[in-house]
């Protein structure tokens, strides 16, 4: 059984690339332990998974289905934290082709 570094060097990805191949589905796994459980991956099932993803020349590549779009809300942040574009500090905000009051 392979450690997922092991599968992330074998494939020449980031360790993150393959957790999301676990994660959607598309590379079998098992957890082994308690609680959430170390990742392994068969040797068996990492061979599979490289046979479905050989494209020969020529040959296009299925194009996949975008995830849905879903706003993305942070709850850590308060509106009340972010300043209404509020103009930089210390002066006024200029208007298009207006020159500094130096620059003249």
């Amino acid at each position: 059984m392979l450690k997922v570094s092991e599968v992330s060097r074998r494939l020449n990805v980031s360790q993150g690339c393959v957790y999301e191949l676990i994660a959607r589905g598309r590379l079998p796994c098992h957890r082994i332990g308690l609680g959430r459980g170390a990742i392994r991956v068969l040797e068996e099932d990492l061979n599979r998974f490289l046979a479905a993803t050989r494209r020969e020349k020529g040959e296009e590549a299925p194009r996949l289905p975008r995830p849905p779009k879903t706003s993305i809300s942070f709850k850590h942040l308060k509106p009340t934290w972010l300043p209404a574009a509020s103009p930089p500090s210390g002066g006024r905000t200029r208007r298009p082709g207006e020159r500094n009051a130096r620059s003249s």
